[in-house]
């Protein structure tokens, strides 16, 4: 079930095919595709307050269906159905070994609540 596994963007990897010359997929959530919603801030200022609360709104719900697109567990049987053998079952703990030395930087960088954050996340 894909709905386990957010951050492989799975209607990306569907709909592009990498089934025809791509035999494996690890849902390991290593990554989300999200898309971005940039406005300048000049012009956002000079809207109505009403039409701004319309922007925002709009951003969250556009959103909130860029995440569920990730959960996507159709796609996921697609990929089954082309012939991709899906991995969702793994060993996570030889990623975060391998990267332990790098810590003291990444803390440095960008703080010890964000990394605990980020490591917190299943």
């Amino acid at each position: 079930m894909a709905a386990g596994w957010p951050g492989k963007p799975i209607p990306t990897i569907a709909n592009s095919r990498f089934y025809e010359v791509q035999k494996y997929i690890t849902l390991d959530a290593h990554t989300f595709a999200p898309v971005v919603f940039v406005a300048n801030r000049a012009m956002f200022e000079q809207l109505d307050p009403a039409d701004q609360a319309v922007l925002i709104a709009a951003a969250k719900a556009a959103a909130e269906a860029t995440w569920q697109a990730q959960l996507d567990d159709k796609k996921l049987e697609d990929l089954r159905k082309g012939g991709m053998e899906v991995i969702d079952k793994f060993d996570r703990q030889p990623f975060v070994d391998a990267i332990k030395s790098l810590d003291p930087e990444f803390e440095k960088r960008f703080g010890k609540d964000l990394i605990a954050a980020i490591r917190s996340t299943p």
